[in-house]
């Protein structure tokens, strides 16, 4: 992932301080509520090099993604107490930008994802200050940690990558940091788009009113995505 493809990643969502929505700067986090996430589309691509492509190839059998022509179509935003109201209170907050060749396959068989799939040899930390986002930095974000994941499937093609994006204030959290600690019960927000680049999915854990799914309805989801609604 390029320093250009982060700061595109993170400009194109809305979970920071209102301040920064307001184009408002400062040099210390300000106390203030997480907002509602605004309905914009996901990422376009995500960028990833040669050498990259090489490693998700040779991370399974079946057939690879092409990561280069295939859209972020699913975002979840996880905190470890969805009930925060200001980014002050959290120790960490993450974001999951998943690439699927079928996003409502993932809706109907369940999205499940676990140590296992993370590709070890591409995590990297970023600690350098001027290398974090701005609206990241002034929601007092300082350091972050990369992960990647890819789908292995025991027969047929990968039917997703994924990167997922850890920021914290210290270092010591991200080193801490165990992919456990992301599940459906920590999903502050969701988002899925089709090929059409157009909204299918919705989830606020707080706003009941902004959830909807296009696809099935009322039907419960499986695996990580947010527990809604509740089975009977």
């Amino acid at each position: 992932m390029t320093l250009f493809g982060l700061r595109r990643l993170f400009g194109l969502h809305r979970t920071t301080s209102s301040s920064c929505d307001r184009g408002e700067s400062s040099h210390a986090p300000r106390e203030q509520q997480l907002p509602r996430d605004s309905e914009v589309p996901p990422p376009s691509y995500v960028a990833v090099t040669d050498s990259e492509k090489k490693s998700e190839t040779a991370a399974s059998s079946g057939k690879a993604l092409d990561e280069k022509n295939t859209p972020v179509n699913l975002q979840i935003i996880f905190l470890p107490d969805t009930n925060c109201t200001s980014s002050l209170d959290l120790d960490w907050e993450a974001y999951l930008y998943v690439q699927s060749r079928d996003i409502a396959g993932l809706m109907k068989e369940g999205f499940h994802f676990s140590e296992a799939n993370v590709q070890h040899d591409r995590g990297f930390f970023i600690l350098d200050k001027a290398s974090i986002p701005e609206n990241a930095k002034r929601n007092g974000w300082n350091c972050i940690r990369f992960y990647h994941l890819t789908h292995k499937p025991e027969h047929g093609d990968v039917q997703w990558i994924a990167t997922l994006y850890v920021l914290a204030r210290d270092i010591s959290v991200l080193s801490n940091f165990r992919l456990q600690q992301i599940s459906a019960d920590k999903i502050r927000s969701t988002n899925a788009w089709n090929l059409k680049r157009q909204l299918i999915y919705g989830y606020d854990a707080k706003y009941v009113e902004q959830r909807f799914n296009a696809i099935l309805d009322d039907q419960p989801l499986e695996g990580c995505w947010p527990s809604w609604p509740k089975k009977q």
